[in-house]
């Protein structure tokens, strides 16, 4: 017997409508605005539910209890806007509650929601062959995402770390890796594009930016501008991974 998705709450802020449409395509999911309804409308056969904060609202303890009364079998997460990212160092204030970022979601709600997903950094994927993969991480100084790089190397993927002044050294790639020492906004890329001409693919090269502290609007004009992925700092291992392939939840905001 299926078991489904319960959506609680904000569907419609700009940094939850993609992980919205993408839950809802993947699966049609129950949904509803609050967590009152949820229990005076009890949805059917859930395993996951997903409440989304937009802000840091202290746990509704009572409430939140009767929800686990109600929904007995699923486990429950939250989907954190930008305002909450302090809980990282704070701690997160809804226990036993999964956090999933705003800008992590394309990784972390798709794992969460398929228990069979499994996790790339685990050997004995003959799926994959990592070696097709060429990473070119522009960065402005020789010694930043050194740690990514070396994480990659070691997933048997070539890499090539360049500064914006070497990028004819390094030729095509199939992913394009921009730190935000580098890009910082749709601005810089703009101001830079022409220069990364040569790394760029006529199959498609995916373009991904590094960034510590992402903000929708920035990344929304990213987007508009031809990235593909973001990766938030500290970096997430296994969501990279996927990435390289392309198996990460994607919706397209072009028009929005």
């Amino acid at each position: 017997m299926t078991r489904r998705l319960l959506w609680i709450g904000d569907r419609e802020h700009p940094e939850f409508e993609e992980a919205w449409r993408w839950a809802n395509h993947r699966e049609p999911c129950h949904y509803r605005s609050s967590i009152d309804d949820a229990l005076n409308e009890p949805a059917k056969r859930i395993s996951r539910i997903l409440i989304p904060r937009s802000s840091r609202t202290p746990q509704p303890t009572q409430a939140l209890a009767a929800l686990n009364r109600q929904y007995p079998l699923a486990t429950i997460a939250n989907l954190n806007g930008s305002l909450c990212e302090g809980e990282s160092r704070t701690g997160n204030p809804w226990k036993r509650c999964l956090a999933i970022a705003w800008h992590r979601w394309a990784y972390q709600l798709p794992n969460w929601c398929d228990e069979n997903r499994r996790d790339p950094t685990l050997g004995g994927e003959q799926w994959i062959d990592r070696s097709a993969s060429f990473v070119v991480v522009v960065r402005a100084q020789s010694n930043q995402c050194d740690g990514l790089i070396d994480s990659l190397r070691s997933a048997n993927v070539r890499v090539a770390a360049v500064s914006p002044e070497q990028l004819q050294l390094a030729g095509p790639c199939t992913d394009l890796f921009c730190d935000d020492s580098v890009i910082r906004s749709d601005t810089d890329w703009e101001s830079l594009r022409a220069r990364f001409a040569g790394l760029l693919d006529q199959q498609g090269t995916r373009c991904h930016w590094l960034v510590s502290g992402p903000t929708y609007d920035r990344w929304r004009a990213l987007r508009r501008g031809g990235f593909n992925f973001l990766h938030s700092k500290p970096f997430d291992l296994p969501a990279i991974l996927r990435s390289l392939h392309g198996d990460l939840a994607e919706c397209s905001i072009n028009g929005k």
